[in-house]
């Protein structure tokens, strides 16, 4: 009989199988890596399914500040993609401006000679 509550495991990732395999963790439980800061969570076959980010999209970098500066977590560092004029996502990087306040700035490659073909 499967566990009435969800239980939240904590352990190296490698481990996560053995533990599903031995019941320590079972199907609707949450797992939190403490080696590499992972979150997976276990369905009810008993596979795995890690959970990761979405990358946030916006339409202008104006829109981009308004949204980022109303969310409590966004952070310096993060990235964003914004569109351009020709309707295609660029990546940016949020940076702080001031004490508690965030910017965007366009991430650029330095030119290593790679030229984007579109076809």
């Amino acid at each position: 009989m499967a566990n009435k509550y969800s239980k939240l495991g904590y352990g190296n990732a490698g481990d996560v199988a053995s533990a599903i395999e031995s019941g320590k963790i079972d199907g609707k439980d949450l797992v939190v890596t403490k080696d590499t800061s992972e979150l997976y969570y276990i369905k009810n076959d008993k596979s795995v399914q890690k959970i990761q980010t979405r990358t946030q999209l916006f339409n202008s970098p104006g829109e981009a500040i308004a949204a980022l500066n109303k969310s409590s977590d966004t952070y310096a560092g993060q990235t964003v993609m914004i569109r351009d004029e020709n309707g295609k996502y660029q990546p940016y990087t949020v940076q702080a401006s001031g004490d508690s306040s965030f910017v965007v700035e366009p991430t650029f490659a330095a030119n290593a000679g790679f030229v984007w073909q579109e076809f």
